[in-house]
């Protein structure tokens, strides 16, 4: 089973989504490495997808599911997380809303 890490934003009573082959979803990604913690696994893609930095996680919760891309069965752990800055669309990401 694959594994991601993803946070949920919130500012201004709005949740940031980005999207990723034509699916919106909460940014974040699959660890580097079993030594990866959470917290670093989302500091990184979160930079790498939006420009945003990471300040802050607090555990929200575990979601097992489908992909919608390849139907693979995936555990996201969910963190709500605080940033700086202003997102920006980078990497794989296509758009931000």
């Amino acid at each position: 089973m694959r594994v991601a890490i993803n946070g949920v934003i919130i500012e201004d009573k709005k949740i940031l989504l980005v999207k990723k082959k034509n699916h919106w979803i909460l940014p974040g990604g699959k660890p580097k490495s079993a030594e990866e913690s959470d917290y670093d696994c989302l500091d990184r893609e979160v930079l790498e997808e939006t420009g945003l930095e990471l300040l802050s996680t607090v555990w929200y919760n575990r979601f097992e599911g489908r992909t919608p891309n390849t139907g693979d069965v995936l555990e996201a752990r969910v963190y709500f997380a605080t940033i700086i800055g202003t997102p920006t669309p980078k990497a794989e990401i296509t758009d931000i809303a």
